[in-house]
């Protein structure tokens, strides 16, 4: 079960995980989508494991292409999810799906 999250986490290339992408996340990351009472056992069990999981996740940021600003855990503090919302991320003028060469381009960092 843990390999199935990272790679939904990772977004692998795969015929399920865009499935999963389409009609599970919708655009959003794993991170941050709530449990669904309708789903089926094994996409809850999934999302439980996520809490357990998350810490462990670290990124090597590299270019920062692939490496979401706010849900993925690449500087000391953690996942700076956790420290803003989405509203707060908006109202920034920032998108939930940036990533981290984006911020840098534009220097935001």
């Amino acid at each position: 079960m843990v390999k199935h999250l990272w790679n939904v986490a990772s977004q692998k290339d795969s015929l399920w995980l865009k499935w999963v992408n389409i009609y599970r996340l919708k655009g959003r990351s794993v991170w941050e989508i709530d449990n669904d009472n309708n789903a089926s056992w094994v996409w809850n069990k999934l999302l439980s494991l996520r809490e357990t999981v998350r810490p462990l996740i670290r990124h090597c940021l590299g270019n920062g292409q692939a490496t979401n600003v706010w849900h993925d855990t690449w500087c000391d503090g953690g996942p700076l999810d956790k420290f803003v919302t989405r509203r707060q991320v908006f109202n920034a003028g920032f998108l939930n799906e940036d990533t981290v060469d984006k911020l840098s381009t534009n220097r935001h960092l």
